[in-house]
């Protein structure tokens, strides 16, 4: 499921210091602290995004537009420009829907096909340690940048980079290098924590009419 990885391109994160280079004032530890202790508490988040993918085949570059909602271990993710589609996950079910095609496939126990890295990040920017290693952490542009790179070696994606508001700490932008060299660059606005969220925005009913797909099965 290589569609569903690039989407969760927001996979990223902060984690364990180790051994590297470092631009900025604060200690290393004291901006990862900083940045975890933002979002520890946070129950929710909803954002819109732009996202820019460099489809390495293709040899050129996709945009796209959509919204996105994390609560614990739930998400949804719609893209609305420039083909409709939805990835919504409660948890252990993962629909993909497709109104275009009037089509959702349904993947049970979804939570062993998403990468760990994407649902630690899917469960708040505070508690990704243990995922990741950060190669770098620079400040320009009033933003703190952190470069990472996933500590599994199955990892689906090579490198991450994350980019937060200096003051405010509000993610902007996150850059993601899969394995197989496409790169998409997401840019977030609207960015909004700790809304109670609508239990029904994290379950799907298909509409009359709408074939289902269990690839699974």
């Amino acid at each position: 499921m290589p569609q569903i990885m690039r989407m969760l391109g927001l996979a990223l994160a902060v984690i364990l210091f180790c051994p590297a280079s470092f631009a900025g004032g604060d200690a290393p530890p004291d901006v990862v602290t900083r940045i975890e202790q933002a979002y520890q508490s946070a129950k929710s988040l909803r954002a819109e995004f732009e996202q820019k993918t460099f489809v390495a085949v293709l040899d050129r570059e996709q945009t796209r537009h959509g919204t996105l909602q994390f609560a614990k271990d739930r998400f949804r993710v719609d893209y609305t420009t420039p083909q409709k589609q939805s990835y919504i996950f409660n948890g252990e079910t993962l629909w993909i829907y497709s109104p275009e095609y009037k089509e959702v496939e349904l993947f049970e126990q979804a939570q062993r096909r998403i990468s760990r890295e994407a649902l630690s990040f899917l469960s708040g920017l505070g508690h990704l340690r243990k995922q990741f290693r950060i190669t770098k952490i620079e400040r320009y542009n009033n933003a703190i940048h952190l470069h990472l790179v996933p500590k599994a070696t199955d990892a689906l994606f090579r490198k991450l980079e994350l980019s937060f508001a200096h003051d405010s700490l509000k993610i902007e932008e996150a850059i993601l290098w899969p394995q197989q060299g496409n790169r998409s660059h997401y840019y977030f606005s609207g960015l909004i924590t700790d809304q109670e969220p609508d239990k029904k925005q994290f379950s799907f009913t298909p509409p009359k009419g709408t074939k289902v797909v269990r690839p699974d099965a």
